[in-house]
């Protein structure tokens, strides 16, 4: 069987206001192998198409693979997740289409400490 990711959920999806500490996470329809949610697989870039570094992890319970970022997300700007058909089921078959969903993150709040 073929997956078909036309039941997920992205905790971004279309998101004008995420959170820069969050974590991104994707729920599929069914069990996934967990080996094949990595880097490779499960990509975040932002607006200027650099790639987000940071790890993975996937819960079997409820079907959701988590990125957590290396570092905190930049405020007030554009990011882009995307799952590729390198993501396979427990079956060992692959994603029948690439997934992209696009978000951008809330201003960070800068706190100014001045010294006299």
């Amino acid at each position: 069987m073929i997956i078909n990711l036309l039941n997920y959920y992205a905790s971004v999806d279309g998101s004008s206001d995420f959170n820069v500490s969050s974590n991104i996470t994707v729920t599929f329809s069914e069990d996934m192998t967990s080996s094949t949610i990595n880097s490779s697989t499960f990509i975040v870039k932002d607006e200027m198409n650099n790639v987000v570094s940071g790890s993975y992890s996937y819960d079997p319970s409820t079907k959701t693979a988590t990125f957590n970022p290396s570092q905190v997300l930049v405020g007030s700007l554009g990011y882009t997740v995307t799952v590729t058909t390198g993501v396979e089921d427990s079956n060992g078959n692959p994603m029948e289409s690439q997934f992209t969903s696009s978000f951008s993150t809330a201003p960070s709040t800068v706190g100014w400490v001045f010294m006299i």
